[in-house]
Order: structure tokens, then sequence, then C-alpha cells
């Protein structure tokens, strides 16, 4: 819904009413409101589900809008879905025609100022829908990475090309945290009706089979037919506006053909992908580097985490040894948070003693060291907690989803949570109310080979 005032909005909902009944041209103000599609989607009073339409959207609306004015909607009722004139209005009532009109401007008025306290209602709700189907953010803020966002953030809300962009970097450099806070920041604007976050795996890649299974399963009946799905799929994405991310993409990339068949959904839909590969040099893919961040960023990270886990106190240590710190990490962001969470156990001398001298090409190594180390310094309770989280999603898993997978008490629970997330370990997502916890695919693939022994 384009910016208006509620003078015009009112002005805007006058029009679609005179229009009732009338065959006219589309609203496009009432059209573009979430609410809109919320109404729009409820089933009819026999229970069948209609088209959406301007004239359905109207009678339903009036008729919610009864309940709280219920004169006012009772005229708007009378003037336009019935098509009364003001003069038996009037007649009815005993009172002036003249009154009818000011009552009639009053009740509009209200009404369009009831839909917009609707239509406020209905993008907050969907907002926070959207967001709790984001992954846990990685970083609470992303240092230096605030010109990428913007970047970022400026091509996904384009009604324009290009249609599938691609953020490649190293692991652990931030791509699924950018791509997280960019896609967070145009919720508000309700760019896109829907947000799908998908994470390929070894076991499970994102190829063009598994792909349309995944987008089927999320966005189509599962009665339709396996040779229906693909035109299906494809008008369905053609239809809604959506924005599809593809986290942890590898191979796929190295085939243009697999790229040029994303495109077969775009527009206005747009893919995302999140990967440590470029796209082969035919693809037809937007690529956006992550790049490791500098020594000032690098420092800021370090700052923001510190004071995140509660290690205010290491801060000038940390700000001493900065230059240390970023030799050995090369400027990664997991890397640093690491390095920062080993602070909860090790003095700085033996965090910096127990990484190696490494360069960029030796991210993996130092990777090895910082976890290597911070499981060693783990608790017991630490230890089982982050054993169990390989058997979590990326969507991440509730408090109660913990204690099942990892059978262990309230108390001790909520130990091994907060000293996972003080290590950097542990991701935390959603509100006061709702938590949910995930580890990063770093941690999960060094527990899988380096403490569980798996293939």
């Amino acid at each position: 819904m384009k910016a208006t005032t509620p003078a015009q909005f009112a002005k805007q909902v006058h029009t679609a009413l005179q229009s009732y009944g009338k065959r006219a041209k589309a609203a496009p103000a009432l059209q573009s409101l979430q609410y809109y599609k919320v109404v729009c989607a409820q089933p009819s009073r026999s229970g069948r589900r209609t088209l959406p339409s301007v004239e359905s959207f109207l009678r339903r609306s009036l008729r919610q809008f009864r309940a709280e004015q219920p004169a006012h909607a009772s005229l708007l009722t009378q003037r336009f879905v019935e098509q009364v004139p003001a003069k038996e209005i009037a007649h009815q009532q005993a009172i002036s025609q003249e009154t009818v009109n000011r009552n009639q401007q009053r009740a509009i008025h209200m009404f369009a100022d009831w839909l917009l306290a609707q239509e406020a209602a209905a993008r907050q709700q969907r907002q926070s829908e959207l967001l709790a189907s984001l992954p846990p953010a990685s970083f609470a803020e992303l240092a230096g990475g605030r010109a990428l966002q913007k970047k970022l953030g400026s091509l996904l809300s384009s009604d324009q090309l290009p249609w599938v962009i691609c953020l490649t970097g190293i692991g652990g450099i931030g791509k699924t945290a950018l791509a997280t806070q960019a896609v967070s920041s145009l919720l508000p604007d309700m760019r896109y009706d829907r947000v799908l976050w998908l994470r390929a795996t070894e076991s499970e890649p994102l190829t063009q089979a598994t792909l349309l299974a995944a987008l089927s399963k999320r966005l189509l009946p599962a009665t339709l037919a396996a040779s229906q799905r693909l035109p299906a799929l494809q008008q369905a994405l053609k239809n809604t506006p959506s924005l599809i991310v593809l986290d942890d993409v590898d191979q796929e990339l190295a085939d243009p053909a697999w790229v040029d068949w994303l495109h077969t959904f775009t527009k206005p839909s747009r893919f995302l992908i999140c990967s440590r590969q470029r796209p082969a040099t035919l693809a037809r893919a937007y690529v956006l580097p992550v790049g490791e961040l500098s020594a000032k960023p690098a420092l800021e990270l370090m700052s923001l985490q510190a004071r995140e886990v509660g290690l205010e106190a290491a801060l000038p240590a940390i700000r001493k040894q900065a230059g240390a710190i970023y030799a050995r990490t090369g400027g990664n962001p997991l890397a640093l948070k690491l390095a920062v969470g080993l602070l909860h156990s090790w003095p700085l001398s033996a965090v910096l003693e127990a990484l190696h001298e490494c360069n960029h090409a030796d991210i993996d190594t130092v990777y090895a060291d910082i976890f290597q180390a911070s499981w060693q310094a783990l608790s017991p309770q630490g230890r089982r907690l982050l054993l169990a989280m390989p058997l979590v999603g990326s969507e991440g898993a509730s408090l109660a989803q913990l204690r099942a997978i990892s059978g262990m008490g309230a108390a001790s629970l909520r130990n091994a949570i907060h000293e996972l997330h003080q290590r950097s370990l542990l991701e935390a997502s959603g509100d006061a109310e709702h938590k949910r916890y995930a580890i990063h695919q770093l941690t999960r693939s060094f527990l899988r080979t380096q403490i569980l022994n798996e293939d």
C-alpha cells in the first residue's frame, strides 16, 4: 500500500463504494491492502472459497464494521450495497436529505479509519509470521556490513532485474546473517507475500528435483499429481510475489542450466542464494561477494559480542590484542565470535596460543582449532546439549523440544543453553515469549566430523 493520508484514503474508499455492483475498474488502493488479502481468503458464509473481489471485500468488511459502528455500517450498506437513494433514507428516518449526506460522509471517514486500523493489525501479524520463518541470526549486528546490507536490500526491493541474486563467500563470513538482516528490513514494506527459506544439506542438496519437491510441499495441495506440480508451482510464484532463500547451496551453481531453471519461477518472485561457490560464468545470477571484515569492523564485532555475552571486563584486553586476534582469524565473523567466547574459560594469551598462524586459505584449520578449543572448555552439560543439536533443523527448536531431544532436566538445560550461547556455539531467535535455538552449519559439520566421527 502506497503512503497516503487518511483523507485521501477515505476518498478512495468512497470511490470504491460508489463502484459497487457496476463492474467498474479495479480499486488498487483497496486491493493492495494486506487486510484485503486476509478478508478475501476467508470462506463465504456457505463455506465456499471465492475469487478475491473488491465487492466481496467491501461486503465482508462492512459486516465486520457493523459490530463496532452499527449505524454507520447500516447507512453505508443501504446506500452502496443495496443502492437505496438518499432521498428514500431521509424519508424513512424523517430527516433531511442533507443530513443523510452529512451522515454518509461521516460514515465513510469512520469506515476508512477502521480499515486503516485493520490494515495496521494485519500487517503487524503478517510481519511477525514472516519474521518467524527466518533462521536465527548468526550475529546480533553484522559489523561492517551495513553498506552491503543496504545494497542487497535495494536489489531485493526492486521490481526489475536481477531475479536471481547470489551471496558468495567463505564459510562463516556472514552470508546467512546478511541475508536475514536484509530480508527482515524488507518486511514492513510487504514487498513479498511469502518468504521461504530452504537450506541444502550434504545428504539432500537442492537439485531441481529436491527443490521442486520442497517448494511443492510448502505451496501446493498435497493431492496434486506429480506431473502437474511444475506448472502449478510456476503459476503460483508468478501470481504471488515470493522471496525464496536458498542457503548453503554448493555444486548446483556450477550448472548454468540450474540457474536458468530458477528463472522460470521468477517475476515477481525472486531467489536469493547463499553459497561458498561462485556461479558458473554463464549463469544468469547477480553476484554479491561477501568479504572478510577489515580490522576496524572486526574489533567492532568482537566488542559487540563481548558485551552480549557478559565479557565487558575483557574489552581492554581485546582492544589491545585486536591485531593479533585478527591475524589468526582472518577477519572471519564466526571465527572472531568463537574466539571471544573462549574468554569465558581461558585468558586471551591462551586463546591466541591455541590458534595457529593461518592465512585466508586456512580458514577451515582456524575453525577446527577454535571449535576444538571450545569443545575442550565446555562442561559436561554443555557438551551433552551440543551433541544433541545436529538433530535440530535450520529453523531451530523450542525449549521443550530441546528437553525432549537432549533428555536434560530444566535447570541443566538452562545452564547449558547459557554456556553455549556465551561461547557463540548456539544461536537464539524469537522474542521474550518464544525462543528457538539452532547451531551454525560449520558447528554442525565440526560435531559430525570431529566429535561424532560421521563420514
